[in-house]
Formats: C-alpha cells, sequence, structure tokens
C-alpha cells in the first residue's frame, strides 16, 4: 500500500500479516522493512531519487531491505549502531538481513527542502531514534509512538525509558507523527494518552507486586494471561516482559 501525505510518502510492506511502515521525504528513505520484501520496495524505488537511509531503530523489520537498496542507489545509511543477532524465528519468517554499511547518526540530517533533528528515544530499544522536522512539526517515530495499549513487548523494551522518550516528542509538540505501524497521528494528543496509560499501568503493576503477586500472577490479574501465540514466545516478545520492565526498573534493581 502507497499513501501520498503532503511531501512525504507511506510505503507499507507486508510479510505473514505483519506490516511495517517506510518513508520517502525528499531524497531520504526511513526504513526499510523486511529482508523478505526488499525487492517489492526496490521495484517501486528505482524511479526514485534515494540519498539516505535513516532506520529508526536495528530491528529486522526495519533493516531488513537496507542492503538491496544501498546497493542500487550507492546510497549511505545511516544507524544508530549495537551488535544485533537476529533470532531462528524471525529470519526464517522475514528472511535473512544481508550486510550493509552504515555510518553513525550525526545531530542533524539535511535536505535540499528539510533539515531533522536526530533525537535519541530509547525504550523500545537502546538504539532507538525519532528523525524531527521543527518547520513543519513532523515527527518520524519508529516504534515509539504505536496504535493500541501496550502489552506485549520484546525483551529489549526499557519502560520508563520509553515513558520519558514520549514526554520528549511531547514537548516538541508534532503536528503529525509518523509511526513504524499503522496509520499516521494528527496532532500531540496522542502522547498525552500513551504516557497516562503506561504511567497508570506501572502503578498498578508496582501495587500488585508490593500485595505479594509474583509476576505471573500480575499478567494473569492484569492482561487476563499471556494469549495465543505469545505463550511459545515468552522470552522474547510478551506481557510477562511489559511486567518484567517495570519491576526490573522500579523494584529488582534496588
Amino acid at each position: 500500500m502507497i499513501e501520498k501525505i503532503e511531501n512525504v510518502t507511506r510505503i507499507e510492506v507486508s510479510k505473514f500479516r505483519f506490516s511495517v511502515n517506510i518513508y520517502l521525504i525528499d531524497d531520504i528513505l526511513i526504513d526499510t522493512g523486511f529482508p523478505r520484501t526488499a525487492e517489492e520496495l526496490l521495484n517501486y524505488l528505482k524511479n526514485k531519487k534515494i540519498n539516505k537511509i535513516v532506520n529508526t531503530h536495528g530491528h529486522i523489520d526495519h533493516i531488513g531491505g537496507n542492503s538491496v537498496i544501498q546497493k542500487y542507489f550507492r546510497c549511505k545509511i545511516y544507524l544508530y549502531s549495537i551488535e544485533r543477532k537476529y533470532t531462528t524465528l524471525k529470519r526464517i519468517i522475514f528472511g535473512t538481513p544481508e550486510k550493509f554499511s552504515s555510518e553513525n547518526l550525526p545531530e542533524k540530517i539535511k535536505t535540499e527542502k528539510h533539515s531533522f533533528d536526530v533525537l535519541y528515544t530509547p525504550g523500545h530499544s537502546k538504539d532507538h531514534i525519532t528523525l524531527f522536522e521543527n518547520k513543519e512539526k513532523l515527527a518520524f517515530s519508529g516504534d515509539l509512538v504505536l496504535h493500541g495499549e501496550a502489552r506485549e513487548v520484546s525483551n529489549e523494551v526499557e519502560i520508563y525509558k520509553a515513558i520519558d522518550s514520549l514526554k520528549k516528542l511531547k514537548s516538541l509538540k508534532p503536528e503529525k507523527i509518523f509511526p513504524g505501524h499503522g496509520d499516521i497521528f494528527h496532532g500531540y494528543e496522542v502522547l498525552d494518552k500513551k504516557i497516562n496509560y503506561l504511567e497508570d499501568l506501572g502503578e498498578k503493576i508496582l501495587k500488585l507486586h508490593e500485595e505479594g503477586k509474583n509476576i505471573k500472577e500480575i499478567v494473569k490479574i492484569v492482561f487476563g494471561g499471556e494469549r495465543f501465540p505469545y505463550i511459545f514466545t515468552k522470552k522474547y516478545f510478551s506481557a510477562e516482559n511489559l511486567v518484567k520492565s517495570y519491576l526490573t526498573d522500579k523494584v529488582l534493581n534496588c
């Protein structure tokens, strides 16, 4: 699915019912989707001008097309670099990312028409960034701002850092937020809802822990237990991971 939103093109690619957004603005491509959708993305981009790829973070659904696009356009890739390993399950479902060369992110990334501030916004992952265009108040937020209420999360999530990152973005009052998945958000009011939900959820989880409930009991009380298929992916992606994140930061590390 391809959607034009003023001067931004949203390219949505899907694999096995998982979809992710890729954005094109001027000569910048923001994220590149799955390895298995890289050729599909390239076919759309062949008549475009791509000088830079910026990855919001290094998850497989955001960097999967880097190598294919870089080889064709000979473009630079900017990425907050950390060592990553992708699970066998992810490689089977989404494909194996090919090697690419990347550079460290500068403080600003400029095009002929826009200037983007590179904001460090950890929480979803340690390497997460958001691109913010101050003139038009555009935020390309990767997986910092997602649709729905947080429930299942990866074992990388640091929930209080995510809340701080949401507050940082809110202070800039973006008028349009372009998330890594789903439709765009208009206005920054959604950030208030996200922050309030996550803070209220944290208070509930901490109270249950103080009452003597263990992690599995808290998951059962708050979320009704793990949902299928997450009962098989507890180590990597689950509601249990979210509960652990709240407790690790406030209780278990004390």
